[in-house]
C-alpha cells in the first residue's frame, strides 16, 4: 500500500522534472525492481529503492508515512569514474563531445533544477561549482576538462567545513553538458520534511499522500 499510494507516485512526480532524462511519464512497468529497507528486526521502513529499465535509480527516504527523494542517478554514465580513472582514454573521448553549457548557463540550469526539487536558495550558501576534469588542473599540458559539472549547496546553518568533515546538510547535483540534463542528485543530512524541519525557518509541509497528490497534479 505504501509503495502504490506514496512511494511510486512521489518517484513519478520527481521524474517529471524537466531537467531529468526520463523523457516521458514513468509507469509501473518501467520499474525493473523495487526494494524496501527496514531497521533490523523491526517494522520501521527507512528507504525505498526503485530501479528502472533505462538504468536509472531513485531512492526515497522514509519516516512514518512521509518520504522524500534522497537520491537520483543515471546509471548510463559516471562522470566521477571518468575523472578519476587512471587512464585518460575515456576522458579524451568525452572531452571531444560538444558541451552545450558555459559557466553561466550551467549555473542557471542547475539552480532551476534545485528549485524544482523543492529546495529554497535562501536556505543555502551559494553553490560550490566543480567543472569536472581529468588530472591536475595546475598541469595545463595534461589536464583534460570534461563536459560535466558538480554543484554542492551547503545549508546556511553550516559554518566553515573543515577537511575530513562530511556530516553537513547539503545537496549535490551533477549535470551533463552533453545531454543538457541532470545525471545525479543527492540530498544529504536534510530532514524529510524539507530544507529544515517545518517548525524552523524554511521548513516545508511533509511529503505524505496529500502532498504527493498536489505535486503530481501541479502544472
Amino acid at each position: 500500500m505504501f509503495y502504490e499510494k506514496i512511494a511510486f507516485p512521489l518517484a513519478q512526480a520527481f521524474a517529471r522534472l524537466p531537467q531529468l532524462p526520463f523523457g516521458r511519464d514513468i509507469q509501473t512497468k518501467d520499474v525493473l525492481k523495487w526494494r524496501c529497507d527496514y531497521v533490523w528486526n523491526t517494522n520501521i521502513m527507512v528507504g525505498v529503492s526503485l530501479y528502472f529499465t533505462n538504468r536509472m535509480l531513485i531512492d526515497l527516504s522514509v519516516k512514518g508515512t512521509n518520504c522524500a527523494v534522497l537520491f537520483f542517478g543515471d546509471g548510463r554514465v559516471n562522470p566521477h569514474a571518468i575523472a578519476g580513472h587512471e587512464s585518460p582514454t575515456k576522458a579524451n573521448a568525452f572531452s571531444r563531445m560538444t558541451n552545450s553549457f558555459d559557466d553561466h548557463s550551467v549555473l542557471e540550469f542547475a539552480t532551476a533544477f534545485f528549485k524544482a526539487a523543492r529546495h529554497q536558495p535562501k536556505n543555502f550558501h551559494p553553490p560550490k561549482v566543480w567543472h569536472m576534469g581529468w588530472g591536475d588542473p595546475a598541469d595545463k599540458r595534461n589536464y583534460i576538462p570534461l563536459p560535466f559539472y558538480e554543484f554542492e549547496w551547503l545549508r546556511k546553518d553550516v559554518g566553515l567545513v573543515q577537511p575530513g568533515e562530511v556530516h553537513h546538510p547539503r545537496v549535490i547535483v551533477v549535470v551533463s553538458g552533453i545531454s543538457g540534463q541532470v545525471l545525479s542528485y543527492q540530498r544529504l543530512f536534510l530532514p524529510i520534511t524539507g530544507d529544515f524541519e517545518p517548525s524552523l525557518p524554511g521548513g516545508q509541509p511533509p511529503l505524505n499522500e496529500k502532498t504527493v497528490n498536489s505535486i503530481t497534479n501541479s502544472p
